[in-house]
């Protein structure tokens, strides 16, 4: 009984991100830099939206946080302030090594970009003090795009997706299961649409759904051609 509980929970993300509807998502993240505060000691340089792969040896006031997305797509970041710099990098970041990872970045104030990220892959958005002053500056970091982000120190994916997954198409939605296997049916259809698939099990798919809530299995023949 517990499964099939924390599978149906899963139906209510499952309508807010269904495949046939784009919805987009939002998160935002605040703070302060302030003189004394933790430092990296090298600027990597800029070209609006990209980094260059260079650095410049000036020690600047900074902040990072992890993200995810549940949505494949182009995100756009954005920060009202008038002397910050903004950076995405993909994997990890290394405040040592402010180049290395840097998949986007603007030190065009204020800042608006955008960057296309993968669902289930580990993010990081870092805020510097862009000055040679370094006298701090308060920061409003936001990210908006077609999935939901989940932003914050503590980020996490709790399902990353699979990196062997294929999205297809399941044209008519499917009945839902918790595991491969008939006796697991729970009270919910997956919804018509595309759909990630992670592996086939005798007649049963997997489907991944998103960062935070728990794949599925649908029949096999519900499933029809890859997409893309």
């Amino acid at each position: 009984m517990r499964k099939i509980a924390l599978v149906s929970i899963v139906l209510v993300v499952i309508f807010a991100i269904a495949a046939t509807v784009v919805y987009a998502g939002s998160a935002s993240v605040s703070g302060t830099l302030t003189p004394g505060g933790q430092q990296e000691p090298q600027v990597a340089i800029i070209s609006t939206p990209n980094c260059t792969g260079g650095y410049t040896a000036f020690a600047v006031l900074y902040a990072s946080y992890a993200f995810t997305v549940d949505a494949d797509g182009v995100y756009t970041v954005t920060e009202p302030g008038t002397t910050s710099a903004v950076y995405v990098y993909q994997g990890s970041f290394d405040p040592a090594l402010p180049a290395s990872n840097c998949i986007a970045a603007s030190n065009t104030n204020p800042i608006n970009f955008t960057v296309a990220l993968t669902a289930g892959t580990q993010y990081f958005v870092a805020v510097i003090d862009d000055t040679f002053a370094q006298t701090g500056l308060s920061y409003n970091i936001t990210i908006t795009g077609p999935g939901n982000v989940y932003l914050g120190s503590g980020a996490s994916c709790t399902y990353p997706l699979p990196a062997n997954s294929v999205v297809y198409s399941i044209p008519a939605g499917a009945p839902a299961f918790y595991d491969a296997d008939l006796a697991t049916q729970v009270n919910f259809n997956l919804p018509a649409g595309t759909w990630h698939i992670s592996e086939f099990s005798g007649d049963f798919a997997k489907v991944w759904i998103a960062c935070q809530a728990q794949p599925i299995w649908v029949p096999a023949n519900a499933v029809g051609e890859p997409v893309g």
